[in-house]
């Protein structure tokens, strides 16, 4: 089985990739995006804490749940930081 990946023309790679970091116009969507979307994100870190205490004996699920607890940690420092 092999995977095709459709070829990108040009004009649409200068489009899109890569963003720009710089350019308000692009800065201003984005940080719109992430702002509305901040609640989905939170429920899901949830349900997943909510699904790791529902089975403490699944040593998967206990590693990749304090992975996440790790890499919460960081934004909401910034958020209380600032």
């Amino acid at each position: 089985m092999s995977i095709r990946v459709p070829a990108l023309a040009p004009r649409q790679c200068k489009r899109d990739l890569p963003p720009q970091l710089l350019d308000p116009a692009w800065q201003w969507p984005f940080s719109g995006a992430l702002i509305d979307n901040a609640p989905l994100s939170a429920v899901g870190l949830g349900q997943f804490h909510q699904a790791s205490n529902f089975d403490p004996d699944d040593a998967k699920l206990q590693r990749r749940s304090h992975g996440l607890h790790r890499w919460a940690a960081a934004p909401a420092t910034l958020l209380l930081r600032f």
